[in-house]
């Protein structure tokens, strides 16, 4: 019998909660990262296509800014031109001999599905001098008008 009237309770013990997430907080969380990843897929396509073309275009204007030392590393004179080989325009060089014009027609092709437009052939020199000249560039309604000014026939973008 106890000396005490009350009664005497069983010793609870808390059990400690299990560390972790929820089921259903997991499934809240995966959700609105869904939601996020569909809204963000669209404009990653169109922004994969504008620096793929973006580094295309840097790439050809190297090209071209790179005209004065080609002549003068091959020490022939280079004739840029339109010419319809391959049913797009493209650079044509002529050197001294048939063999260093078959190798400069490579030199400076523009990307597949671009035209390119030149009004009047730009001479560069084996000295690297370039005569200037213009060019146009068409990629779809996208046009670029270029300049190349003489000496050195670096390309600056007309608006």
């Amino acid at each position: 019998m106890p000396i005490s009237g009350s009664r005497q309770r069983p010793h609870r013990r808390n059990k400690p909660r299990a560390a972790g997430f929820t089921l259903l907080e997991l499934l809240v969380v995966l959700t609105i990262i869904g939601l996020m990843a569909a809204a963000v897929t669209p404009s990653l396509s169109t922004t994969y296509g504008r620096l793929d073309f973006t580094l295309a275009r840097e790439s050809f204007e190297q090209r071209v800014n790179n005209l004065s030392y080609e002549a003068f590393a091959a020490n022939a004179d280079l004739i840029v031109k339109p010419t319809t080989e391959r049913g797009r325009d493209a650079f044509l060089a002529a050197g001294p001999t048939a063999a260093d014009v078959m190798a400069r027609d490579t030199m400076l092709q523009v990307p597949t599905g671009w035209e390119l437009h030149i009004d009047q052939p730009i001479i560069v020199r084996a000295s690297g001098y370039c005569t200037g000249g213009a060019l146009s560039v068409r990629v779809g309604s996208f046009i670029a008008n270029y300049v190349l000014q003489p000496p050195f026939c670096q390309v600056q973008e007309v608006p």
